[in-house]
Parts: structure tokens; C-alpha cells; sequence
């Protein structure tokens, strides 16, 4: 009986469906460290002073508990465009 519980997991895997539910809160801090390494990604190859600069200014905040996650990466990609 369980064999076919685990059957009908990897077949909803392979397809590419969601087999579990997304827990808001690691969601949460998955954005956070995606927002981290896009600002990041951003400054590299620039001055020392810059890059503290720009962490001081952009990646902060996100750490700070409470602040919206969309709002500071949508800002940071503004102004650190991929290349």
C-alpha cells in the first residue's frame, strides 16, 4: 500500500507538480537571500568602499525583521542591474 503513495510522489515530481505544501515562512527567507546575493551579484567588481556602501544601505534592511521582502529586492535590481 505505501509503495504506491511513494509511486504517485515521484510521478507528481517528474511532472513537475508541487508534492508538499511551501511553508510561508521559508519562502520568506528564501526571497531574503535571493534579494541578498542580487545585490551582491550587483556590486561585485566595485570599490571596497562602495561595496559597504551599498550593503550598509541595501542589505541591511532586509535583514531587519519585519521588512518586506519584495519591495527591497524589486529596489535593489533598480539599482544594480544584471549584467
Amino acid at each position: 500500500m505505501r509503495t504506491r503513495g511513494v509511486e504517485a510522489v515521484a510521478r507528481r515530481k517528474s511532472r513537475g507538480e508541487r508534492t508538499g505544501m511551501i511553508y510561508p515562512i521559508a519562502l520568506e527567507a528564501v526571497q531574503r537571500l535571493d534579494a541578498l546575493f542580487e545585490i551582491e551579484r550587483g556590486s561585485n567588481g566595485t570599490a571596497t568602499e562602495e561595496r559597504l556602501a551599498v550593503r550598509q544601505d541595501l542589505s541591511a534592511p532586509l535583514m531587519a525583521p519585519g521588512s518586506p521582502p519584495s519591495s527591497r529586492s524589486s529596489r535593489a535590481a533598480t539599482i544594480w542591474p544584471r549584467r
